[in-house]
């Protein structure tokens, strides 16, 4: 790892998530030193956490992270000094957007917390806040000393979610030394148009990477530091550069250099990570883009198009980076990033890691289309925790969306996973404020939450962001959304005027068209699903059960939900029998003709009309499917049908 004169350092800065290492800054590493160039990157995110304390620092990096650009707000002062509104003004227009009225707090977060979550944020985290920023520009200043004291030639700036002012405030100060070395910035906020935006807001930038940068930026080095010419790369664009150009993505991710996370647990080794961080995980990536936004991108999805294309690594290469970092770093588990797990890695990567003596941990993202089967193999190769894109229990709420799935089919994956062991709880949420959406939708989730209190509960019930590169982003009025204007929060962090806000803003904020208020008319499956959280919070761990086991031909019913009927419950026959068949979703006419020989028409519908009466069944469109978990034993035999 060297230690002077690098061609390009990277450094990570705040809010960075200290308990991981920065995967493309890692990736970005390791494509530069195969090209033939000295990199090296500084966690200078520890020297903070240090400072104001890794939970204090957790608080603003995750735990507050909704509390719109809060990070970039502690190190916005550090670039722009007093052209910014007092700190006065900003906690003023925080408490109006942001912090939750007292009638609308769940109880358990009184009960965890002691006070509502705006008191707790007035009495713990706006202090931190303020503390943290008023600390900022000695560490801005100690920073850029410290990487001018390397004399790196290039220094590679990532903007991500509450690390943009961070960077720019250390770039700012690179810049006014005698021999300022080359800025060039890349990342999430950059991307297409954004990195223009950025040239032209920010001079002390030279160069910004508008997409994917593990094959342009060792391209722009070899320009750069050995050609001696101004470069010219499509995704590298330069202040001199009279229009804006996006890099081809990676076409071959097997191509793609094996991440670089050396210098982040020689950073974790001088230090250590206290128990309170959490942890240490490596995100790992087994594919980018999304083979399902691919094709029908999802509404609110604030992905670009090259974002969007979907490739994947051979699982060879999988096993390989899972087997070569496992053994090098012994990492708590891995977190793959993918947006869309490949399915073709469940049987290849997932199967033969189950067969592995020494199976690392997993945590991925997944949509909500798996098969119970595929879901087993999963938990048998170490995924023991998964963030479904569940978002609703609508159809016709998933339809405005365009998720291509069904409200009762994600009740169906939250079922399995909690058969078969694997973990979402607090890991997905309900989306809410589509244009268009029926209103009587949420009543209805509202009278349907009581009966799934027994699954992995959501972390709550959220309106939607307008975000710059999503189909409601680019064509706000043809969704009917208006007054679309940058979110308020970032006049308290740029000192700019709307019309140059709009070129380097990601999040909008917005009004319905036709005067829509999603927080009013989703106040009741609100509360109901803060009752389901409350539920999975108890100090011993319970939660309510709903379970099903065989006894003989017979099926015995065990509820010890809030909304059960009966605590025990035993069917019989044909009751039992469809109870069984039900075990996945089934349409009525399939039902049908499953017994079709062996019951009447009348009495299969008579048997489903009582079983959803008795809240042990679940009806959507025409579907049926059964609520309970299977337990061992509990049998899965099929009616065979006539044919």
């Amino acid at each position: 790892m060297p230690t002077h004169k690098p061609d390009v350092l990277f450094p990570v800065l705040p809010f960075a998530v200290v308990s991981q290492p920065a995967l493309g800054i890692s990736i970005l590493k390791a494509a530069v030193t195969e090209a033939g160039f000295a990199a090296a990157v500084r966690y200078f995110a520890f020297d903070f956490a240090e400072r104001v304390g890794f939970q204090s620092y957790d608080h603003l990096a995750a735990d507050w992270g909704r509390v719109p650009l809060s990070g970039d707000w502690v190190f916005a002062e550090s670039v722009y000094g007093n052209r910014l509104p007092p700190p006065s003004r900003f906690l003023a227009y925080l408490k109006t957007a942001y912090l939750m009225p007292a009638e609308e707090v769940p109880d358990e977060a009184l009960r965890r917390l002691g006070v509502t979550p705006a008191q707790y944020f007035l009495k713990y985290v706006w202090p931190v806040m303020l503390e943290a920023r008023k600390l900022a520009p000695g560490f801005v200043e100690k920073w850029a000393k410290e990487i001018l004291a390397l004399e790196p030639r290039v220094v590679g700036f990532r903007t991500s979610w509450q690390q943009d002012c961070s960077g720019l405030a250390v770039a700012r100060r690179l810049k006014m030394s005698p021999r300022p070395p080359i800025i060039i910035f890349g990342g999430t906020n950059c991307h297409r148009d954004l990195g223009w935006h950025w040239l032209k807001c920010f001079p002390w930038i030279d160069y910004v990477c508008t997409g994917e940068g593990e094959e342009v930026f060792p391209q722009l080095l070899q320009q750069l530091l050995r050609d001696k010419e101004e470069p010219h790369i499509p995704g590298i664009v330069g202040r001199q550069d009279p229009h804006p150009s996006v890099p081809p993505p990676v076409r071959n991710l097997d191509d793609s250099p094996v991440p670089d996370h050396s210098d982040y647990f020689h950073r974790v080794a001088s230090s250590g990570l206290p128990p309170e961080v959490g942890p240490t995980c490596i995100p790992i990536e087994l594919s980018r883009g999304c083979w399902w936004g691919e094709k029908c991108q999802c509404v609110f999805c604030g992905h670009t198009p090259n974002d969007m294309v979907y490739r994947s690594k051979s699982a060879g290469r999988v096993l390989a980076e899972v087997k070569r970092f496992a053994h090098k770093y012994h990492p708590h588990f891995f977190y793959c990033i993918d947006a869309a797990l490949n399915k073709q890695h469940i049987g290849t990567v997932f199967a033969k890691l189950g067969k592995s003596r020494s199976r690392p941990r997993f945590a991925c993202s997944a949509r909500a289309d798996l098969t119970r089967n595929e879901l087993r193999t999963l938990k048998a190769g170490g995924v023991g925790f998964l963030v479904p894109g569940i978002e609703s229990f609508s159809t016709a709420v998933l339809r405005l969306m365009r998720k291509g799935t069904t409200g009762i089919r994600n009740i169906q994956f939250l079922r399995w996973c909690e058969e078969v062991g694997i973990k979402t709880k607090e890991s997905w949420r309900i989306l809410c404020g589509f244009p268009g959406e029926p209103i009587a939708e949420y009543e209805r989730m509202a009278k349907l939450v009581p009966l799934l209190t027994h699954l992995n509960p959501p972390n709550g019930v959220i309106p939607i962001n307008l975000l710059r590169f999503s189909p409601h982003g680019l064509d706000p009025k043809h969704f009917g959304l208006i007054d679309v204007r940058p979110w308020p929060s970032y006049r308290y962090v740029y000192p700019f005027g709307r019309k140059k806000l709009e070129g380097i803003t990601y999040h909008f904020s917005f009004r319905y068209a036709d005067g829509s208020k999603p927080l009013e008319y989703t106040r009741l499956l609100r509360r109901q699903v803060f009752k389901w959280m409350k539920l999975w919070q108890s100090s011993d761990g319970s939660h309510p059960r709903l379970d099903m086991r065989a006894a003989g031909d017979d099926v015995v019913i065990t509820d010890t939900r809030p909304c059960a009927s009966h605590r025990t419950q035993r069917l019989r026959g044909l009751a039992a029998k469809i109870y069984r068949q039900c075990d996945a979703v089934h349409s009525l006419p399939t039902l049908l003709r499953v017994f079709d020989g062996h019951a009447h028409d009348a009495d299969v519908r008579e048997i489903l009309a009582k079983l959803v009466a008795n809240k042990l069944m679940v009806e959507d469109g025409g579907e049926f499917l059964s609520l309970a978990l299977y337990q061992q034993g509990a049998g899965r035999q099929r009616v065979p049908s006539a044919s």
